[in-house]
């Protein structure tokens, strides 16, 4: 499972690979910066690639963070859909 770390100095660098598999801190701190940044795009890539490997329904902080990203970027039914998956 790869992870696409996001440089928060580089908005358009995205996708860089550096890690096999993310912990859960450094997946809950990435999506607390680009919540503040409202930026969807970045969110989704995350997203898609923190689904494979489950920890959105394991764990209820990475789920919590992604209900906020998702609420600040005003998807709001995204939001819903991962609460009520929970």
């Amino acid at each position: 499972m790869k992870f696409r770390q996001i440089d928060e100095n580089a908005s358009q660098h995205v996708g860089t690979l550096v890690m096999e598999k993310p912990n859960v801190s450094s997946i809950l701190t990435t999506l607390k910066v680009i919540s503040k940044q409202k930026d969807l795009q970045k969110g989704i890539l995350i997203h898609d690639d923190i689904i494979k490997t489950g920890l959105i329904e394991h764990n209820i902080y990475v789920a919590s963070q992604f209900i906020t990203f998702y609420a600040r970027c005003g998807k709001i039914a995204k939001a819903k859909n991962i609460f009520d998956s929970l």
